[in-house]
């Protein structure tokens, strides 16, 4: 918790207290990746000086679940969907854009932000085909609420599917470029390696 004074120019840190020092991510260099990606994403989709608790407690309840144990990739991941309406960003996950059945929601398009189902695949050049359950783990980051987390197992594979329909959505969408996320990009590949010479 920070005291800050000062007018419309710069502001003075007056007092500072800890009130969560998250040791786990302190500890852990590949904790303290995916929260220094949170960081870096809240501190570019916000303006200065805007006060939203909700942010603040998204970001607050993410960041201390990391630092619980719970899986850091799909913590980000959900950070990722709830902050695109922040960015002008509406994917409209609740339906299909051209044929409202949920049942049929198979593929999330790229370009056009929405979900299409399989008889309108040919209506859309950039569509992206995704594993059913794949697209219904992104409808539920992006709608549900954070507070009612539970206990997260997501396979490995699923994980892969739903990073590369995140990134190829930012990278396409938001014209961000965060130093983290190529840091999160190059780690997975460490992770590998580490992994490898464990069994060696």
């Amino acid at each position: 918790m920070f005291s800050f004074f000062g007018g419309r120019g710069l502001v003075t840190l007056q007092q500072g207290d800890v009130i969560h020092n998250f040791s786990s991510i302190q500890q852990d260099i590949f904790l303290t990746a995916y929260a220094s990606f949170v960081c870096e994403l809240l501190d570019k989709a916000t303006e200065e000086r805007q006060k939203n608790e909700y942010l603040f407690e998204l970001a607050y309840a993410i960041l201390r679940d990391i630092d619980e144990g719970y899986d850091a990739q799909i913590l980000t991941q959900i950070f990722e969907m709830k902050m695109l309406n922040l960015l002008g960003l509406y994917p409209v996950m609740d339906r299909a854009l051209f044929v409202a059945k949920r049942k049929d929601i198979l593929t999330f398009l790229v370009q056009v932000t929405e979900l299409v189902c399989h008889r309108c695949f040919e209506r859309d050049p950039y569509r992206m085909h995704l594993p059913e359950n794949v697209v219904k783990l992104l409808r539920l980051f992006y709608m549900f609420r954070i507070d009612r987390l539970g206990e997260i197992h997501v396979k490995p594979e699923t994980k892969a599917w739903l990073e590369k329909a995140i990134d190829t959505y930012y990278d396409e969408k938001s014209g961000l470029y965060l130093k983290s996320k190529k840091f999160l990009r190059d780690m997975s590949k460490w992770s590998g390696i580490l992994e490898k010479k464990d069994e060696d």
